[in-house]
């Protein structure tokens, strides 16, 4: 380095990443002002978003154990209803959401089992108070996300 700085290589290996830094950032201006900067950042965002929107994960409770289940496609491939309350004098629902029905043909499904209670949509919460309409919204909207089969 020290020779380099000697014959003056080093000056101008300085000079030279200075003119290129000044070149790219008059092209950042121009891009800037002429709007191309703009529309490559929504284009990448736009990107990015249908990244994100690829696959929607669902979290079941199966045999008491927690199952994670990544969605790509829909339909989801399974119906659901509410869990019925259970015991002698049990009546009503539990207010959790079950897996009632499996849709024959739907790969991303084979691990699920009728009963499979509804735990998390997406890192959601379902908890026992959601109502029907409110998870269905929930459950829908998010399934909306993928593309369809």
């Amino acid at each position: 380095m020290a020779e380099d700085a000697k014959s003056g290589k080093l000056e101008q290996d300085v000079k030279d990443a200075a003119a290129a830094a000044q070149v790219a950032a008059a092209k950042l201006v121009e891009d800037a002002k002429s709007g191309k900067l703009e529309a490559e950042v929504k284009a990448a965002a736009a990107a990015a978003q249908g990244e994100l929107a690829a696959a929607v994960a669902i979290t079941f409770e199966q045999n008491g154990k927690p199952l994670d289940v990544i969605f790509t496609k829909r339909p989801l491939g399974f119906v659901y209803g509410p869990q019925a309350n259970t015991g002698c004098c049990a009546s009503g629902n539990s207010g959790k959401w079950v897996v009632t029905k499996i849709t024959a043909g739907v790969e991303q499904v084979k691990p699920l089992k009728l009963g499979a209670v509804i735990v998390k949509i997406n890192g959601v919460e379902v908890g026992t108070s959601m109502d029907k309409p409110e998870f269905d919204e929930l459950i829908k909207s998010t399934a909306k996300l993928l593309a369809e089969a």
